[in-house]
């Protein structure tokens, strides 16, 4: 991509193979006259041949051109300058095939195109592997050997990795992966099912999203909080309404960093006949007491920013761990003389 604003800017374009394809596109507020021309000849020839001359004002144009010969050049420059400015691009509108690999009934192996290498079937790499731009693999893959891959690396198939998987950027996951080999992460990991690890995990631990709550949470807002860390940040507390619990084992963590002071925290099972079971430590000093809800009626914590909690460092995990089930545990601190931050609806 190029700025036009003076005579003889150009932008070039050289493809690589005859008959490929490439469009050039021009827009912006100007009076100025384009010409795109193509090099004739031979590559590096010098000499061109005008192809068209754009010199309608404030036009916006797009053409494709087509390559005579192998590495064939195309230009566009501007021939006279009055005003304006204009943003040209060339675009390699081609994915040449350069070498396929059949076996002998013809059944392709590998495509090499220019932009990428296509295998079709299973993937098995017996020594090391190593991909300089993106990986996409959407059938089945065995790695015995080391993989080091410096660009994206998206998975839809099953990955099958023995040996040292290095990961310069994201990682993609749509499938079951067995990783036994040493796997080193350095972009983001997304695992679209439930990742398995035989071993541990080493190096910068896990982190979890944080999410700052501020004001009320329905249910539809909470919802998205699932498995993240939520703080509780304002001196007029809210009302956090969480989902149904249906089982599903998701997690929701608060932390206290701001004490309120008017209004209470309220976290509240709103959906279906869910009730809190489990266990909070409510500690205003060493001593503290135990609050644990009946399980009957109690769908309510409520923290008063002092004898009930709501006080800067309290902690809660709450855990969808059945029907109608959440299950809760952390510690509250408050000031005073504790008391249960359980109350029924």
């Amino acid at each position: 991509m190029a700025t036009f604003n003076s005579v003889d800017d150009e932008v070039l374009i050289t493809l690589p193979q005859k008959g490929e394809s490439a469009i050039f596109a021009v827009s912006g507020t100007y009076v100025q006259v384009i010409r795109v021309a193509k090099e004739v000849g031979s590559p590096g020839s010098g000499a061109w041949s005008i192809i068209k001359e754009f010199a309608t004002d404030d036009e916006t144009v797009s053409f494709s051109v087509t390559s005579d010969f192998d590495n064939q050049t195309f230009r566009a420059i501007v021939q006279t300058y009055t005003s304006g400015s204009v943003t040209a691009t060339w675009t390699d509108a081609s994915d040449a095939e350069l070498y396929t690999l059949r076996d002998k009934f013809g059944n392709v192996l590998i495509n090499f195109l220019q932009s990428v290498g296509l295998i079709p079937g299973s993937l098995q790499v017996q020594t090391n592997l190593t991909v300089d731009g993106t990986l996409t693999q959407t059938g089945n893959a065995t790695l015995a050997g080391d993989i080091a891959v410096t660009g994206n690396a998206t998975t839809t198939g099953t990955l099958t990795q023995t040996g040292k998987a290095t990961l310069a950027d994201d990682l993609q996951v749509d499938k079951n992966s067995v990783l036994t080999g040493t796997t080193l992460q350095t972009g983001i990991a997304t695992f679209t099912e439930v990742p398995v690890f035989t071993a541990g995990i080493s190096g910068t631990p896990l982190k979890k999203e944080v999410v700052a709550v501020t004001a009320n949470q329905n249910v539809a807002a909470s919802a998205a909080h699932a498995n993240k860390l939520v703080t509780f940040n304002a001196l007029a507390g809210f009302i956090y309404e969480l989902p149904a619990a249906t089982g599903s084992g998701d997690v929701y963590e608060f932390i206290v960093i701001t004490t309120n002071t008017s209004v209470a925290y309220v976290i509240e099972c709103t959906e279906g006949a869910a009730f809190f079971r489990g266990a909070i430590n409510m500690q205003t000093d060493d001593s503290g007491i135990v609050s644990v809800p009946n399980g009957t009626t109690h769908d309510f914590i409520n923290m008063n920013g002092t004898t009930t909690g709501g006080v800067l460092g309290g902690h809660l995990r709450i855990v969808d761990a059945a029907v109608d089930v959440w299950t809760v545990s952390g510690t509250l601190v408050c000031s005073g003389s504790e008391a249960t931050p359980f109350a029924a609806s």
